[in-house]
């Protein structure tokens, strides 16, 4: 298990990294980063040396004549008939080595956003859909968060940029986050009350908008899409107009 000082790195994280944790676990698991300042930073410090690791080392695969060489080698020493002197090829095992401990690091360590190919279907739906879907099951977000350095870490971990909440106006609120889905699995999206009503503002990154999302087929709903800092907003309320989007801004 790698280690950050004397905190052990959890399992679970390379799991969630590397988009191999089942479906039914990993918004329960981002709960829990989001919850934990921790293990947010260390999430937000993985994916940082995934980055540097992909650039430094990328992968590249070994050419074919050397893979035959090492099938050759393999295979000779599994019926005993090894023939080549260990003190003679040990540079070019070692070389060989090397290169394929580098490729499999930058591999195992790359970001989330270069393991799509790993990560399990996702089907992206109307945000009014989610947001119907929530306000039946009790519009009760994941977690309630009250903290403005963890609130701003998640937006960090989940769109790559962090996000703040200015002050609301009276008679607005802010209920917590979720992670509902919409247009990615790394959608967010905070719960909030004005006046009385439920409205929900889903955040993404701007490449992660599919046409999908602003479909609408109640008319007693109105979505309400801004672009802005590389991000999407959907606001998804009964209102006539958006009253929350605009009090989600980058922090300085």
């Amino acid at each position: 298990m790698t280690e950050f000082g004397n905190t052990h790195f959890d399992e679970r994280l390379e799991a969630y990294l590397d988009g191999v944790m089942a479906v039914e676990d990993r918004a329960t698991y981002e709960a829990e980063i989001a919850a934990k300042p921790q293990l947010a930073t260390e999430a937000a410090l993985q994916a940082r040396v995934d980055a540097a690791l992909e650039h430094a080392f990328p992968l590249v695969a070994p050419p074919a004549v050397h893979l035959a060489a090492i099938e050759k080698h393999l295979a000779a020493a599994a019926h005993g008939r090894e023939s080549i002197p260990m003190l003679a090829r040990w540079p070019w095992l070692v070389g060989i080595a090397s290169a394929a401990a580098a490729a499999c690091l930058a591999f195992a360590l790359w970001t989330p956003s270069s393991r799509t190919g790993n990560e399990p279907f996702f089907q992206p739906v109307p945000v009014a859909q989610v947001y119907t879907k929530t306000v039946a099951e009790g519009f009760e977000p994941y977690y309630e968060c009250r903290d403005d350095d963890r609130f701003a870490e998640t937006f960090l971990l989940r769109q790559g940029i962090a996000l703040r909440l200015s002050k609301l106006p009276l008679g607005s609120m802010m209920k917590g986050l979720s992670y509902p889905g919409g247009l990615s699995r790394e959608t967010t999206a905070m719960l909030c009350d004005v006046n009385g009503e439920p409205v929900m503002v889903f955040v993404d990154r701007e490449e992660k908008d599919q046409p999908i999302a602003a479909e609408n087929h109640d008319p007693a709903l109105n979505v309400f899409r801004t672009e802005r800092d590389g991000l999407v907003f959907y606001e998804v309320t009964p209102l006539e107009k958006p009253t929350m989007t605009d009090y989600l801004v980058t922090t300085e």
